[in-house]
């Protein structure tokens, strides 16, 4: 419910902070490397909000 909803907006603004190109602390890391990492997030994320659900 709502850790799945907060957990999965915080991720997303987490890739927004990766890729945007303003941003010069994420300058090497490649775009397609930042959305494979927010992928694995949400999946273990959601993962783990389905075990704790039952």
């Amino acid at each position: 419910g709502v850790l799945s909803c907060t957990g999965s907006a915080v991720l997303a603004v987490c890739l927004r902070m990766q890729v945007n190109k303003e941003n010069k602390e994420f300058k090497d890391l490649p775009p397609e490397r930042a959305f494979a990492d927010f992928v694995l997030c949400n999946l273990v994320l959601h993962l783990v909000i389905m075990n704790f659900l039952g």
